[in-house]
């Protein structure tokens, strides 16, 4: 088998360590060998330099874990910290070089933390999201259906998209029941502004005219507090309009709790592949 990104190194080789069963590179070395079942022509490859290429990533990794805070620095036998144990205990799939990077900045696991079971951070997740929809302007959209047709638990051949350009304030909906109760929502794709008080107000008088009671909003970054407190004023008055505000790190978990994370990850390889 061929040798594995840098970044493919850092998970194993940590989980290794807190093992307690690496005392020396080496041993990694010799460990991860067998973990990346690798060849022997993988492991006699040499960089520019000649040194032994697989010991040189390995060697890389422990330096990026000791930056990270993940593994203590001159200490034999190598000694996981605190961090690393409860980065562990959120059993990631991958470290990525993005949290690497988060951790190194931060020195806690904080808004970059890296999602239970997950390849990538919450961030990540909404970086391709935004990657994507620059080359397909319907993704979110798309994406917003799939999520609210499953919080619904409907079929997703039920979400109906609006037209592109003239799509009346909201950009789908759902039929519901016998007496086909409308569930509007609005979804912006946004880089890193949050939603402001006008677009929930904009949303607000679709529904109206919709005749419909309920609508989600949903947005890659997150809501005013102008937005949140008049959807919760909203709730508190004699006015039959429930409104639920999905912002980018809900929308994140909701796409894990409902399995949808390799909408994102084959796109990422469709765009990739163009």
């Amino acid at each position: 088998m061929r040798l594995p990104m840098y970044d493919e190194i850092h998970l194993p080789f940590l989980k290794l360590i807190n093992s307690g069963s690496v005392y020396r590179v080496k041993d990694a070395v010799e460990a991860l060998s067998q973990e990346f079942n690798l060849t022997e022509e993988a492991m006699n490859e040499r960089v520019p330099s000649g040194s032994n290429k697989f010991y040189s990533q390995v060697s890389f990794s422990k330096k990026r874990l000791i930056e990270a805070g993940l593994i203590f620095a001159k200490v034999s036998p190598y000694k996981t910290t605190e961090l690393a144990k409860e980065l562990l205990e959120l059993n990631p799939k991958k470290i990525s070089n993005s949290l690497i990077n988060d951790l190194k900045k931060n020195g806690k696991l904080g808004k970059e933390k890296i999602v239970q079971g997950s390849p990538y951070t919450t961030e990540e997740y909404l970086h391709k999201i935004r990657e994507i929809n620059e080359n397909d302007p319907n993704f979110f959209e798309y994406i917003s259906g799939l999520v609210l047709s499953n919080i619904l638990k409907v079929d997703f051949k039920k979400v109906v998209f609006t037209p592109q350009n003239n799509d009346g304030g909201i950009d789908g909906f759902i039929k519901l029941g016998i007496n086909d109760e409308t569930i509007c929502f609005e979804s912006k794709c946004k880089m890193s502004r949050p939603v402001a008080v006008g677009n929930l107000r904009d949303f607000i008088g679709a529904l109206v005219l919709r005749e419909s009671k309920q609508g989600y909003y949903f947005t890659t970054t997150r809501y005013t507090g102008d937005v949140i407190r008049a959807v919760n004023k909203l709730k508190s008055l004699k006015i039959d309009i429930n409104i639920e505000l999905i912002d980018g790190d809900t929308l994140v978990d909701l796409l894990l709790k409902y399995n949808l994370e390799n909408e994102i990850v084959k796109n990422c390889i469709n765009l990739n592949a163009k």
